[in-house]
């Protein structure tokens, strides 16, 4: 189990302009040959420190039950 990394894209940090108004919050995961990544897509303004950590808690929920 490797705790792969969290990533946090907000407007126009975003490669693709479709998503200039939008923030991105992912955690990605692996566990053995299995990669993922969970991620919540929301407005910039945002409680950004209840959504990093629930992306997160969730990330290691799922590699939890893939374990």
């Amino acid at each position: 189990r490797r705790r792969v990394g969290l990533s946090v894209t907000i407007g126009g940090e975003n490669p693709d302009t479709r998503l200039s108004d939008f923030t991105l919050v992912t955690s990605s995961y692996e566990v053995g040959d299995l990669k993922g990544v969970i991620g919540v897509m929301g407005p910039t303004r945002m409680p950004y420190d209840k959504i990093i950590g629930l992306v997160e808690h969730t990330s290691r929920l799922v590699e939890g039950l893939l374990e």
